[in-house]
C-alpha cells in the first residue's frame, strides 16, 4: 500500500521544475521505495541525482535531502596506544602565568566556557592528544540502496584549531555495511579541537553528518 505522503511526493516529483526540490524528491523516492524499485530504476535515479547536482549552480539543498545516503551507523574515537598517550600535567593556579599547553587537546568540549558532554548524555570524557601527531576516528557506513554508491572525500568535520584532514574515497556495495573506516586528522597547533562529525561527497553533492564521538574501548 502506498502511503498518502508517498503519493504526494510522486505527484510533486512529476511536476517539479525546481532543481533543489527535484533532488530532494528523487532522493526521497530512493530511500522510501528501495524495496519496491527495481535495481535498474534505482540505478537510473542514482545517476539522475549526480546529473541534477550540476544544475544547482550554488543553490542550497533542502534540509534532509541526503539523509541516510549513506547512513553513518557509528562513530568512535580510537584511543592512542599506551606508548603514544601524553602524560597529563598539573594545571597552574595562576591563570596569567599558564600558557597554552601545546600537547593537550580536547576534541570533545563543545565550545569555550562549556563543559564536555558526559557519558550520561551520550558523550564522552576529555581526551588529550599530541600536537602534530595524527589521531583516528572509526566510522561505519551503511548503504540502504540496492545499488552500489561511491562516497568521496570522507573526512572529519573539526573546528577550534588548525589541522590536517585528508579525505578518503570508498565504494559501498548495495545493501551493505562497511565497518572500521578510519578517518585521520592531525592537530597542528595548541588549543581545543571540537569534532563535530563527518563530511562527504555523494552523488556529486556534499553532505554532513553531525554526531557525538565516543571513545573506542
Amino acid at each position: 500500500m502506498v502511503q498518502p505522503k508517498s503519493l504526494h511526493v510522486i505527484k510533486t516529483f512529476l511536476g517539479c521544475t525546481d532543481v533543489p526540490q527535484t533532488i530532494y524528491y528523487t532522493a526521497f523516492l530512493l530511500r522510501k521505495f528501495t524495496d519496491f524499485l527495481s535495481v535498474s530504476d534505482q540505478s537510473s535515479l542514482s545517476t539522475r541525482l549526480g546529473q541534477l547536482s550540476a544544475g544547482l549552480r550554488g543553490a542550497a539543498l533542502l534540509s534532509g535531502t541526503l539523509d541516510d545516503m549513506p547512513l553513518v551507523a557509528s562513530m568512535d574515537f580510537c584511543s592512542p596506544s599506551a606508548t603514544m598517550r601524553p602524560i597529563p600535567q598539573a594545571k597552574k593556579t595562576d591563570a596569567a602565568k599558564d600558557p597554552a599547553d601545546p600537547f593537550i587537546y580536547n576534541p570533545f568540549q563543545r565550545s569555550s566556557g562549556t563543559s564536555a558532554p558526559s557519558d550520561a548524555d551520550g558523550g564522552s570524557s576529555d581526551v588529550m592528544l599530541v600536537q602534530n601527531e595524527p589521531f583516528q576516528v572509526k566510522i561505519a557506513l551503511v548503504n540502504v540502496l540496492a545499488v552500489d554508491i561511491t562516497v568521496k572525500n570522507i573526512k572529519l568535520s573539526c573546528s577550534g584549531v588548525e589541522f590536517d584532514n585528508p579525505g578518503i574515497t570508498l565504494s559501498i556495495p548495495a545493501k551493505a555495511t562497511v565497518k572500521d573506516v578510519l578517518l585521520t586528522a592531525t592537530p597542528k597547533e595548541p588549543g581545543v579541537m571540537v569534532i563535530r562529525g563527518v563530511t562527504m561527497t555523494v552523488f556529486q553533492m556534499q553532505r554532513s553528518h553531525q554526531a557525538v564521538v565516543s571513545i573506542a574501548k
